[in-house]
């Protein structure tokens, strides 16, 4: 799962996704910015820029939308990442979807074909897998502006072939999922996310370096943000860890529920109580 951010922080059932977009990622909104598959589900849908984006409504307010690509928050984070002004960017935008969630709603579930990275515009989103028992292992809490994506499902063609026959290394494929994803993402809040799809990215890194660059760029942060959790895991205490989560994470207290994070620090609820309550005391000054 690629969680990216800026500050190096430490990134449920619910109803389906109702996205505007086909499944082929593409805009399904007319000309006049109406979209029939949208309306039918109750969602009125306008196109902004070239961004398709639901219409503010008293149900589902969330803000005014993107309004035109400039505004994008992937925009800036990808140009950082590059050095510089990205090629094609006006082109890129019209493929940006603009995604928004109620609380409990899922982004994408776990082994399914989701090509797809996200960057978080406001809100939080709750990333991880289900173990053997059907138990949620949480990996990671994604806040703006993060960027989040199941790794496995942007795996490019070239890599994917490694993984096939006549190769010798097709178990690879079975354990890693290669092409599909293999992780569980959903809000925990009202979200806001801009969705960028890879497939369109592969094509732009293939014509110009500077997109190569950017994308090499953010998977090195990803794999830094991900060394720092494993050696959490490995080195740290759960106690170390909560306190770790309480200095990295202050933003989401009172936002995740309890249960999240002894799901994301590895314990038990009723373990997690007992370290909260003696981290407490501890500050208090009491025994």
């Amino acid at each position: 799962m690629v969680r990216i951010t800026t500050r190096i922080r430490r990134p449920v059932v619910g109803t389906t996704l109702r996205e505007h977009v086909d499944t082929r990622g593409s805009s399904v909104a007319g000309s006049d910015g109406r979209c029939s598959k949208c309306e039918a589900q109750g969602v009125n849908v306008k196109s902004l820029g070239g961004i398709a984006t639901p219409s503010p409504s008293p149900a589902r307010s969330l803000g005014a939308g993107l309004g035109t690509p400039t505004q994008s928050v992937a925009r800036a984070f990808l140009e950082m990442f590059a050095g510089g002004p990205l090629p094609e960017w006006d082109s890129f935008a019209r493929t940006i979807r603009l995604v928004r969630l109620r609380p409990g709603e899922v982004l994408f579930e776990a082994g399914v074909e989701h090509p797809y990275i996200y960057v978080v515009r406001r809100g939080s989103i709750r990333v991880g897998f289900a173990d053997q028992k059907g138990r949620e292992c949480l990996l990671a809490f994604c806040r703006p502006p993060d960027m989040l994506a199941s790794v496995s499902a942007i795996v490019p063609p070239g890599l994917r072939r490694l993984a096939e026959p006549p190769t010798g290394i097709t178990k690879m494929r079975a354990t890693i999922g290669v092409g599909r994803t293999a992780t569980r993402a959903s809000a925990l809040e009202a979200t806001e996310l801009e969705r960028l799809d890879f497939r369109v990215m592969e094509r732009l890194m293939g014509r110009h370096a500077s997109w190569s660059i950017a994308v090499y760029n953010a998977v090195v942060l990803h794999a830094l943000v991900k060394e720092r959790r494993e050696r959490e895991l490995l080195t740290m205490t759960p106690e170390e860890r909560y306190r770790q989560f309480l200095e990295d994470h202050d933003d989401l207290i009172g936002v995740v529920p309890q249960k999240d994070i002894a799901g994301y620090l590895g314990v038990t609820p009723v373990g997690l109580s007992r370290i909260a309550t003696r981290v407490r005391n501890e500050s208090a000054g009491l025994p």
